[in-house]
């Protein structure tokens, strides 16, 4: 189940986090993070965000972390050949 909040409508509040609840299972950041994939198995859609960090999860460190991480697995999944042209694009 998915909980959401609307803190910026309440003076009480100045931001919310990403918390895993008592019954979230131990891998609940992993299965956030888990990309969309090509059948290829190239990620077409990446998720980041405080909650999809394991060491970080609820923090804005841990939003940077996954960011991070997210433009690493791209970078890895379509980088090119060190042989083609810099100029040479890269289809995505």
């Amino acid at each position: 189940s998915c909980v959401a909040t609307c803190w910026c409508a309440d003076a009480r509040f100045g931001g919310a986090y990403s918390f895993p609840t008592d019954s979230a299972p131990p891998d609940v950041a992993e299965s956030l993070a888990a990309p969309l994939c090509t059948p290829e198995g190239l990620p077409v859609v990446c998720f980041a965000g405080e909650a999809t960090s394991r060491k970080h999860f609820g923090t804005v460190g841990g939003a940077l972390e996954s960011g991070t991480r997210e433009a690493q697995r791209l970078l890895g999944a379509y980088s090119f050949s060190s042989e083609r042209s810099a100029n040479t694009p890269t289809r995505l």
